[in-house]
């Protein structure tokens, strides 16, 4: 399952946030240039806004579709 928001930086690594990447953004700007923006899951593994989608999609965890239809955003779940 999709348990939160989290964001990869190019070193490796993860931040997780309770609802949304931007809190993380807001906080840190300059840490996350060049970050990449996904999801942790209940495996405790970062996953990338596609392959978040099919899980998110899998656990019937999506609440309304925001965005792009082939990725997830923490909207959709959060």
């Amino acid at each position: 399952m999709i348990i939160a928001p989290a964001i990869r930086t190019k070193d490796g690594e993860i931040f997780v946030s309770r609802n949304s990447h931007s809190e993380l953004i807001i906080l840190y700007p300059d840490k996350f240039k060049g970050a990449e923006q996904g999801f942790l899951t209940s495996e405790c593994k970062f996953v990338d806004r596609i392959e978040g989608l099919e899980i998110a999609k899998k656990y019937d965890q999506i609440i309304k579709k925001h965005g792009r239809d082939c990725e997830l955003y923490s909207e959709d779940v959060f």
